[in-house]
């Protein structure tokens, strides 16, 4: 797993307009309409902890004339140290640490992201909302009923072969 090409994957999908920077660390940059920021990747916990400042100072600086004319959306920089490597609990103390430190930039600081679960959770504050509803087995429409509050019938074409503008025809008549 390429940790910032599998970064820049993520945040892609989600909107977000990316570019490598060619400074030193290669940060990953990211920007929407609300939010920007950049994103290392760390070989070491401790390589990202005792650099992380620095990157965001460097990053902080270079930009300081861009960040001087985004007004409100300067109040949505984010600083993004990520790394593969496992941590020790002292390190996981380090990184919550470095998460609770709200100067300058909001952060994400996270080890052990093997997979892409992982990283996909370690960036949902820079992500659209996601409500991920599991259904089961037979007790489906019935679940949906209680849940929707939906016509029997708008929920069996939801789950069954209707198209969405079935669904919508189903739900419209009973209006």
């Amino acid at each position: 797993m390429s940790l910032l090409h599998d970064v820049e994957a993520v945040l892609l999908a989600a909107g977000y307009d990316t570019r490598m920077a060619p400074e030193p660390g290669n940060p990953l940059y990211f920007e929407d309409y609300s939010i920007f920021g950049f994103c290392v990747a760390y070989e070491t916990v401790e390589d990202l902890i005792t650099t992380w400042l620095r990157n965001q100072e460097n990053f902080l600086t270079l930009h300081a004339p861009s960040l001087r004319q985004a007004s409100q959306k300067a109040w949505n920089c984010y600083a993004v140290h990520v790394t593969a490597a496992a941590a020790t609990e002292r390190e996981l103390r380090e990184l919550l640490n470095i998460e609770e430190d709200f100067r300058s930039t909001r952060k994400i600081a996270r080890a052990g992201l093997s997979t892409a679960g992982d990283l996909t959770r370690a960036l949902y504050p820079l992500l659209p909302i996601q409500n991920i509803v599991r259904l089961r087995g037979e007790a489906t429409t019935k679940d949906l009923s209680e849940r929707l509050l939906w016509p029997t019938g708008a929920i069996k074409a939801l789950l069954g072969n209707g198209s969405p503008n079935d669904v919508l025809d189903l739900l419209l008549e009973e209006k």
